[in-house]
């Protein structure tokens, strides 16, 4: 059984575009997509403000319990507010990377095309 091993841009680029082992990588690698990984992308940067949010509305819960946002309506608690607001933004944009990615896929399998499609390598 043979493993799939990571292929860096750089080898791919000295294969002779005639040889077997091209021929063998262009039936691999039709479906394949290349991303530039980014670890300050918009969701990454949403996650970790969400996650110091949620994290300062913890420390709240545990310093000062009884603060409120106001007395009316119930006495809404600082720490629920923060803590809430914080979850929602940790997960708000990684859910739509998540809902994009599987809408890309559904529509791959039914083979729409409507989706981003890597360019050909004839």
């Amino acid at each position: 059984m043979q493993r799939n091993t990571p292929i860096n841009a750089v080898d791919l680029l000295e294969i002779p575009p005639e040889s077997e082992k091209a021929k063998e990588l262009r039936s691999k690698l039709r479906n394949a997509i290349v991303v530039t990984k980014n670890p300050w992308r918009h969701s990454n940067k949403a996650f970790f403000l969400g996650l110091i949010i949620a994290l300062y509305g913890f420390y709240v819960l545990r310093t000062f319990p009884d603060v409120s946002v106001s007395e009316g309506f119930g006495g809404i608690k600082l720490h629920a507010v923060l803590t809430i607001f914080g979850m929602t933004l940790m997960t708000w944009f990684k859910l739509s990377e998540i809902i994009k990615a599987l809408g890309d896929f559904i529509s791959k399998v039914r083979g729409s095309g409507n989706s981003q499609s890597p360019p050909s390598l004839d």
